[in-house]
């Protein structure tokens, strides 16, 4: 019986077709450049067919407007979406289900990566397609506007529960990414000729505010950067702003910075975050700590927070060296973003974590358990305790 060798001595043994090894343990799986094509093809599919899911899954916020906090927001409600952490149909028209911000973070960088979106800003979208346009733009802008009313508005609301959401820093980070996803597509709008026999502009844009533009983008891009910053105390981030505790297992660390990280470089890469501001909340220091982090206990933890966080560095590498072991391309895959100069990584620290994730993928493929306990960013439960946050 062959004995069981280490992922890089597999690796080289693959030969000139540049397999790729996705998995350490009996039966090894060996990729060819089609298999990867074809996987990576599956994943897109996969993907786009998540996306559009997404435009039946709305809940509709009327009923909210009526409750006593929210009054004085009851016509905008009613001209905005929300969608749940779990990417479920509602069963009466929309109405029912559980909803906040987790959900429609995620809701709205869906709608504004699937190919309705990336037509609508390419402007190339087929006339023929323009009943499905119509939702999705519809649907788009409907839970844009709940995004921009949460921040813009609810977070003066005390009484609201979204108050508390959106002073909690993993939230603050789904937000970045979803503010950051949706910028080209805001700017497409904006830009969209309303007299265009080719427009497919909805009527509800006329009735949104006039601040949920790019630049009024811009402006709850800072709100969030002051409440995100609120929520760092001495180089370590808290759950929320205002909050003095912090994550102290290895895998709550890793997960807290590698939101953190990937947030910031998503908004630098379209101007939500500036240099100095993207500095403010991860210095060099802090970066490297990250990595020693990361480094550390390899034997006897959660190899998904490592793996998490190995995304994470992914975004600091220049080349995108994780995106290229498919061999295709992904729709902003790591290494197609405008990293902030202080935090893109060295060659070293490259190759350590080219190495690094091909060797924590093999864990996690390897066991049973961590196939079948995965939790989604949005839906964690943390080592130290059985509460989910």
């Amino acid at each position: 019986m062959q004995t069981q060798r280490s992922l890089r001595e597999e690796r080289q043994t693959v030969g000139a077709d540049e397999s790729v090894v996705l998995r350490s343990g009996w039966p090894r799986l060996v990729l060819s450049a089609n298999e990867r094509k074809g996987l990576a093809e599956a994943i897109e599919y996969f993907a786009e067919t998540v996306s559009q899911e997404a435009m039946y899954c709305l809940r509709h916020l009327s009923r909210l407007g009526q409750r006593a906090s929210y009054k004085a927001h009851a016509d905008r409600l009613s001209r905005c979406r929300a969608l749940g952490q779990h990417l479920r149909r509602p069963l009466l028209d929309g109405w029912e289900g559980q909803m906040g911000l987790y959900g429609t973070t995620a809701g709205l960088e869906l709608l504004a990566k699937c190919r309705p979106a990336t037509a609508f800003v390419a402007g190339s979208f087929d006339p023929c397609d323009g009943q499905l346009a119509q939702r999705w733009a519809d649907a788009f802008l409907a839970v844009a506007n709940f995004t921009h009313l949460v921040v813009q508005d609810f977070i003066n609301l005390p009484e609201s529960k979204y108050w508390e959401q959106i002073r909690t820093t993993l939230r603050i980070c789904h937000l970045f990414r979803a503010l950051a996803v949706a910028d080209p597509v805001i700017k497409a709008f904006a830009h969209q000729d309303m007299g265009s026999s080719g427009s497919i502009v909805p009527a509800v844009l006329s009735t949104l505010p006039s601040t949920l533009t790019q630049d009024g983008f811009k402006d709850l891009a800072a709100t969030l950067y002051t409440t995100l910053l609120d929520a760092k105390h001495s180089g370590r981030f808290c759950w929320g702003a205002g909050s003095r505790e912090a994550p102290d297992t290895w895998g709550e660390r890793l997960f807290m910075w590698g939101s953190v990280i990937v947030a910031i470089v998503r908004a630098h890469h379209v101007g939500l975050l500036d240099s100095a501001q993207a500095h403010s909340l991860c210095t060099v220091p802090e970066l490297e700590g990250f990595v020693e982090l990361v480094k550390g206990k390899r034997v006897f933890q959660d190899a998904r927070y490592r793996l998490y966080a190995l995304w994470a560095l992914s975004h600091l590498t220049g080349d995108g060296c994780t995106s290229h072991s498919l061999g295709t391309g992904f729709r902003n895959r790591p290494g197609e973003f405008k990293i902030p100069s202080h935090l893109a990584l060295g060659q070293i620290d490259r190759e350590w974590l080219q190495e690094e994730i091909t060797r924590t993928c093999g864990q996690v493929l390897d066991s049973e358990i961590l196939l079948h306990d995965l939790h989604s960013p949005y839906h964690v439960f943390w080592e130290d305790d059985s509460e989910e946050r």
